[in-house]
């Protein structure tokens, strides 16, 4: 029998639904207010997350994991109480946290405001106009946590199977509706169903272990299960985790496999702001998935002088006693790697602005983050501030010397790019190349089509005319005019590779084989 999930912003309306649904079925009822009460006994502050919630429009780092740790212990909980096959949960969102669990039914439920107002009153003992009050603020609130925590709307009917407008019909005929949708085919469990769900346990559980260990605790890891082999992909720059992770993990129950894999490589972005809706943030997302590579965010403001930071790579690359500093050790950062949870209204030094912190909410949700710093110095202290122990497959320079007149702020961003390119040996480029570099868009079809057309032509050319062609590299025009032979093959084979290659090139950026 499937699993049943109810989702309201009313806890009196999916707790009576779910109380008349589990004595017509017999199942065993699971609230999220249970599974956060177990989860705070057992030293997990979802508390503390929620009033993170409230309070900004994205998270702090310090708090990502803790929202990992909170979601993984969700889902855990929810899979242990349905391994026998039936279940009934009521919460917020409880409907995002499986997807492609055929054998889940999802409902939302749009209470009764008459309903809710006197299951208020009477339960919190508040006057009409302060339950009200309070009504509205909660409902605000758990729009607010479905956003942030999961990213989508609340109210958006895709990520459900049925919603029910209890304006419309009363509790327990909308009970009796759930009841005869549970006995529908499209919901009974089947071994494919039951072996995505087991996955999603695995993966919840041995994120768990890999949170409330200490050796692991500090690191942003990437967790996946597929049947029944657990995948941690930790950044290069934790390479010593390979002979941690399989002993942190290993007495997960059902795991037949542990996997540890370094991303490939990394991508480092540079730049003074970030944002995650910008066209940059996605191109560097696409790359990074084709790449299998972790994206690691420098955010840099510069306190060089225009003057000061034209003067000669010689100059910069020494200092007044002689001192090599490219060989020196990198500037210390502001690191925001916190590894644990901070208590609440504890501040740090570098706390994000909210643009990078959702910047690294979304990387981490994509499982592609491989770490962040912030710096605020000279172009050499930048310079000297990356590892060059790390394998970095691409180095994007993006908005820089924002506070300089354009035209200062694009010769700028090229010295820097070319100083990071040549001083540091990394392949470096400016966010502005990436989409034509890396993507085919408008301008590549025309492109693309010039090219295939004059490679076309010429080989035409060339077959329709054999003998001309004979005769002009070893023929009779050959032996009059030796001198143009050379001159004419000088100027077509170059022309012809490069035309040949543009072509090849642009079809390889278009099934994105890099």
């Amino acid at each position: 029998m499937p699993i049943v999930i109810l989702s309201s912003s009313s806890y009196d309306c999916r707790k009576e639904l779910a109380d008349d649904l589990a004595k017509k079925t017999g199942y065993p009822c699971l609230s999220r207010e249970e599974v956060v009460e177990e989860a705070s006994s057992n030293g997990i502050p979802v508390g503390k997350l929620e009033v993170a919630v409230l309070k900004a429009p994205v998270l702090k780092e310090r708090l990502l994991r803790l929202k990992q740790l909170c979601m993984a212990y969700i889902t855990a909980t929810i899979c242990e109480k349905a391994k026998d096959g039936n279940l009934i949960y009521h919460g917020r969102a409880g409907h995002l946290l499986f997807p492609q669990v055929s054998h889940v039914l999802r409902v939302r439920l749009i209470p009764e405001p008459e309903f809710c107002l006197k299951a208020v009153m009477g339960r919190l003992r508040m006057d009409r106009e302060k339950a009200l009050q309070y009504i509205h603020q909660v409902e605000e609130d758990v729009a607010r946590w479905v956003r942030i925590i999961h990213g989508v709307e609340p109210d958006d009917p895709t990520y459900y199977d049925m919603v029910l407008n209890l304006n419309h019909i009363n509790l327990y005929n909308a009970s009796s509706v759930i009841c005869s949708m549970m006995d529908l085919p499209d919901f009974q469990p089947t071994p494919a169903s039951l072996r995505i769900m087991d996955d999603h346990r695995l993966a919840a559980q041995t994120r768990l272990r890999l949170a409330l260990d200490e050796r692991t605790a500090s690191t942003q890891l990437n967790v996946s299960a597929s049947h029944g082999i657990v995948t941690v992909t930790y950044p290069p720059s934790q390479a010593h985790l390979q002979k941690v992770i399989p002993g942190v993990c290993d007495a997960v129950e059902g795991c037949r496999e542990i996997l540890c894999t370094v991303a490939e490589t990394n991508i480092l972005w540079i730049q003074e702001e970030f944002r995650p809706e910008t066209e940059v943030f996605e191109q560097i997302c696409s790359l990074a998935q084709r790449w299998g590579a972790a994206v690691e965010l420098l955010q840099w403001k510069s306190t060089d002088t225009e003057e000061a930071t034209a003067e000669k790579v010689e100059s910069e690359d020494m200092r007044e006693d002689g001192r090599d500093v490219s060989k020196e050790e990198p500037v210390p950062l502001m690191r925001k790697e916190t590894g644990g949870i901070e208590d609440e209204g504890e501040e740090s030094a570098s706390e994000m602005d909210d643009g990078l912190a959702s910047t690294v909410e979304s990387l981490v949700s994509l499982g592609r983050y491989a770490g962040m710093n912030t710096l605020t110095g000279t172009k050499q202290q930048l310079l000297s501030s990356i590892n060059r122990e790390v394998n970095y497959s691409l180095v994007v320079v993006g908005d820089v010397y924002l506070s300089r007149p354009v035209q200062a702020q694009m010769r700028e961003t090229r010295d820097l790019r070319r100083s990071i390119q040549e001083r540091l040996n990394l392949p470096t480029i400016e966010a502005s190349e990436l989409k034509s570099r890396f993507f085919f868009g408008k301008r590549q079809i025309a492109k693309f089509f010039i090219f295939l057309l004059l490679v076309l032509v010429s080989y035409s050319l060339v077959f329709a005319n054999q003998e001309v062609v004979l005769d002009f590299l070893g023929g009779t025009f050959h032996k009059n005019w030796r001198w143009l032979t050379p001159i004419g093959v000088g100027l077509f084979v170059p022309l012809i590779a490069h035309s040949y290659s543009t072509v090849t090139g642009l079809i390889m950026k278009l099934i994105h084989l890099d």
